[in-house]
């Protein structure tokens, strides 16, 4: 005998438990850049910072001038990763990082 196929659409492995929804700090954002700011922490672009600085003190034999390997802080790796962003989500190849700049 052929097992029959259920037609009851409501069984319990189809009902949604947890309905997702924004929770946290995020919660009441509604700017792209603040909710940017909330993915993207502090602890994260100081840490990016310093595995780049670490980078960059290995390349210092390479040059000879100290402008050329300047320390990056934490500061300057949000801002290129907010340029980056800004890029992606207002379509950035038809716009230059100076009008990106004036859109925050």
């Amino acid at each position: 005998m052929e097992k029959s196929i259920q037609e009851n659409k409501r069984v319990p492995r189809n009902l949604c438990i947890h309905v997702p929804a924004v929770i946290g700090r995020a919660k009441g954002l509604t700017k792209i850049l603040d909710i940017w700011k909330c993915v993207i922490t502090d602890r994260i672009t100081k840490n990016i910072g310093e595995e780049t600085n670490k980078y960059i003190c290995s390349m210092m034999p390479n040059y000879s001038g100290s402008w050329n390997t300047r320390d990056a802080d934490g500061t300057e790796i949000e801002t290129l990763l907010t340029l980056f962003y800004s890029a992606g989500v207002y379509y950035g190849n038809k716009v230059n990082c100076v009008e990106l700049w004036r859109m925050n």
